[in-house]
Protein backbone atom coordinates (compact mmCIF):
# COMPACT_ATOMS: atom_id res chain seq x y z
CA UNK A 1 0.00 0.00 0.00
CA UNK A 2 1.25 3.39 -0.92
CA UNK A 3 1.25 6.23 1.65
CA UNK A 4 -0.93 8.40 -0.83
CA UNK A 5 -3.89 5.71 0.02
CA UNK A 6 -3.68 6.29 3.65
CA UNK A 7 -6.54 8.66 4.97
CA UNK A 8 -5.95 11.68 7.41
CA UNK A 9 -8.29 12.49 10.58
CA UNK A 10 -8.74 15.02 13.19
CA UNK A 11 -9.41 12.91 16.49
CA UNK A 12 -11.58 15.13 18.79
CA UNK A 13 -12.43 14.76 21.80
CA UNK A 14 -16.33 15.26 22.99
CA UNK A 15 -17.43 16.90 26.24
CA UNK A 16 -15.86 20.37 26.27
CA UNK A 17 -14.89 20.41 22.65
CA UNK A 18 -17.52 19.03 20.55
CA UNK A 19 -20.47 20.03 23.06
CA UNK A 20 -20.78 22.06 25.85
CA UNK A 21 -19.63 20.00 29.19
CA UNK A 22 -22.86 18.65 31.10
CA UNK A 23 -20.10 16.80 33.95
CA UNK A 24 -21.47 12.85 33.27
CA UNK A 25 -23.87 13.65 30.92
CA UNK A 26 -26.83 11.32 30.60
CA UNK A 27 -29.82 12.92 28.77
CA UNK A 28 -29.82 14.01 25.53
CA UNK A 29 -32.06 17.12 25.76
CA UNK A 30 -28.78 18.42 27.31
CA UNK A 31 -26.44 17.73 24.35
CA UNK A 32 -25.44 21.13 22.77
CA UNK A 33 -22.97 21.98 20.55
CA UNK A 34 -19.92 24.48 21.37
CA UNK A 35 -20.27 27.39 19.10
CA UNK A 36 -18.71 26.92 15.63
CA UNK A 37 -18.13 23.26 16.24
CA UNK A 38 -20.60 22.05 13.56
CA UNK A 39 -19.53 24.83 10.56
CA UNK A 40 -16.09 23.45 11.63
CA UNK A 41 -16.31 20.10 11.19
CA UNK A 42 -17.88 20.18 8.29
CA UNK A 43 -15.08 22.20 6.90
CA UNK A 44 -12.81 19.96 7.89
CA UNK A 45 -14.86 17.36 6.61
CA UNK A 46 -15.19 18.94 2.94
CA UNK A 47 -11.39 19.08 3.22
CA UNK A 48 -11.14 15.43 3.03
CA UNK A 49 -10.88 14.53 6.85
CA UNK A 50 -12.54 11.74 8.39
CA UNK A 51 -13.93 12.82 11.51
CA UNK A 52 -13.43 10.60 14.50
CA UNK A 53 -14.94 11.10 18.34
CA UNK A 54 -12.83 9.71 21.20
CA UNK A 55 -13.86 10.05 24.56
CA UNK A 56 -13.30 8.78 28.27
CA UNK A 57 -16.56 8.26 30.02
CA UNK A 58 -15.40 6.86 33.55
CA UNK A 59 -19.29 8.20 34.35
CA UNK A 60 -19.70 4.87 33.47
CA UNK A 61 -17.73 2.66 35.15
CA UNK A 62 -18.35 4.58 38.03
CA UNK A 63 -22.15 3.48 37.52
CA UNK A 64 -23.07 7.85 37.37
CA UNK A 65 -24.62 6.73 33.67
CA UNK A 66 -24.98 3.66 31.74
CA UNK A 67 -23.76 2.64 28.35
CA UNK A 68 -27.41 3.12 26.70
CA UNK A 69 -27.51 6.33 28.52
CA UNK A 70 -23.99 7.22 26.50
CA UNK A 71 -25.43 6.00 23.23
CA UNK A 72 -28.51 7.92 23.09
CA UNK A 73 -26.43 11.05 24.04
CA UNK A 74 -23.92 9.61 21.04
CA UNK A 75 -27.05 9.85 18.70
CA UNK A 76 -28.23 12.92 19.90
CA UNK A 77 -24.42 14.41 19.26
CA UNK A 78 -24.69 12.88 15.28
CA UNK A 79 -28.16 14.14 14.92
CA UNK A 80 -27.19 17.87 15.32
CA UNK A 81 -23.77 17.47 13.10
CA UNK A 82 -25.75 15.30 10.91
CA UNK A 83 -28.33 18.41 10.60
CA UNK A 84 -25.33 20.79 9.61
CA UNK A 85 -24.10 17.69 6.69
CA UNK A 86 -21.27 16.42 8.79
CA UNK A 87 -20.86 12.61 9.21
CA UNK A 88 -18.40 11.06 12.00
CA UNK A 89 -16.33 8.38 10.41
CA UNK A 90 -16.10 6.67 14.11
CA UNK A 91 -17.05 6.87 17.90
CA UNK A 92 -14.32 5.08 20.40
CA UNK A 93 -14.88 6.23 24.63
CA UNK A 94 -13.64 4.16 27.26
CA UNK A 95 -15.63 3.63 30.23
CA UNK A 96 -12.60 2.45 32.74
CA UNK A 97 -11.14 4.33 35.53
CA UNK A 98 -8.24 3.02 37.34
CA UNK A 99 -9.59 3.96 40.97
CA UNK A 100 -12.93 4.53 41.09
CA UNK A 101 -14.56 2.19 38.62
CA UNK A 102 -16.85 -0.81 39.65
CA UNK A 103 -16.67 -4.18 38.41
CA UNK A 104 -15.01 -4.62 35.24
CA UNK A 105 -14.42 -0.83 34.36
CA UNK A 106 -11.84 -0.69 36.61
CA UNK A 107 -9.00 -1.12 35.33
CA UNK A 108 -5.81 0.73 33.90
CA UNK A 109 -6.31 0.51 30.69
CA UNK A 110 -4.28 2.34 27.46
CA UNK A 111 -8.01 3.41 26.20
CA UNK A 112 -8.13 6.03 28.16
CA UNK A 113 -6.86 9.12 27.65
CA UNK A 114 -3.64 9.74 28.26
CA UNK A 115 -3.32 6.99 26.72
CA UNK A 116 -3.15 6.81 22.70
CA UNK A 117 -5.29 3.32 22.62
CA UNK A 118 -8.78 5.17 21.29
CA UNK A 119 -7.01 7.12 18.66
CA UNK A 120 -4.64 4.01 17.68
CA UNK A 121 -7.69 1.84 17.13
CA UNK A 122 -9.21 4.51 14.68
CA UNK A 123 -5.80 4.82 12.79
CA UNK A 124 -6.03 0.91 12.43
CA UNK A 125 -9.82 0.84 11.82
CA UNK A 126 -9.97 3.68 9.41
CA UNK A 127 -6.33 3.39 7.58
CA UNK A 128 -5.10 6.51 9.17
CA UNK A 129 -1.56 8.51 8.78
CA UNK A 130 -0.98 10.05 12.01
CA UNK A 131 1.40 12.15 10.85
CA UNK A 132 -1.12 14.14 8.89
CA UNK A 133 -3.53 13.82 11.87
CA UNK A 134 -4.42 15.91 14.86
CA UNK A 135 -5.87 15.98 18.15
CA UNK A 136 -8.10 18.02 19.34
CA UNK A 137 -9.19 18.32 23.21
CA UNK A 138 -10.13 20.83 25.91
CA UNK A 139 -7.72 18.78 28.58
CA UNK A 140 -3.90 18.21 28.85
CA UNK A 141 -4.46 14.14 28.87
CA UNK A 142 -6.21 14.79 25.15
CA UNK A 143 -3.16 16.32 24.13
CA UNK A 144 -1.06 13.73 25.82
CA UNK A 145 -2.98 10.77 23.92
CA UNK A 146 -2.41 12.86 20.76
CA UNK A 147 1.12 13.37 21.14
CA UNK A 148 1.71 9.86 21.95
CA UNK A 149 0.14 8.53 19.22
CA UNK A 150 1.89 11.04 16.49
CA UNK A 151 -0.49 13.29 15.66
CA UNK A 152 -0.74 17.35 15.82
CA UNK A 153 -1.95 18.88 19.19
CA UNK A 154 -4.52 21.55 19.87
CA UNK A 155 -5.61 22.42 23.03
CA UNK A 156 -8.98 24.03 22.92
CA UNK A 157 -10.97 26.26 25.40
CA UNK A 158 -10.35 28.56 27.97
CA UNK A 159 -8.36 26.39 30.58
CA UNK A 160 -4.67 27.44 30.87
CA UNK A 161 -3.07 26.49 27.53
CA UNK A 162 -1.28 23.04 27.88
CA UNK A 163 2.21 24.14 26.39
CA UNK A 164 3.09 20.93 24.85
CA UNK A 165 0.19 21.35 22.36
CA UNK A 166 0.98 22.69 19.38
CA UNK A 167 -1.48 24.94 19.58
CA UNK A 168 -3.80 26.32 21.93
CA UNK A 169 -7.40 28.11 21.00
CA UNK A 170 -10.56 29.39 21.67
CA UNK A 171 -12.21 29.67 18.98
CA UNK A 172 -13.35 27.20 16.86
CA UNK A 173 -12.23 28.39 13.73
CA UNK A 174 -9.24 29.47 14.71
CA UNK A 175 -8.43 25.92 15.04
CA UNK A 176 -9.68 24.76 11.71
CA UNK A 177 -7.59 27.37 9.84
CA UNK A 178 -4.79 25.93 11.92
CA UNK A 179 -5.37 22.53 10.89
CA UNK A 180 -5.63 23.61 7.51
CA UNK A 181 -2.88 25.30 7.18
CA UNK A 182 -1.04 22.43 8.51
CA UNK A 183 -2.71 20.14 6.33
CA UNK A 184 0.43 17.88 4.51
Amino acid sequence: MTPQSFNKAVFLDRDGTLIYDRHYLKDPSDVSAIPGATDGCLALQEAGFKLIVITNQSGIGRGLLTETDFFDCESALEQIFADAGVQFSGHYFCPHHPKEAMGAYLKDCECRKPGAGMILQGAAHFNIDLNRSFMVGDKPSDVAAGRSAGCKTIHFGSADPDPSADLHCTDFSELVLYILEHDQ
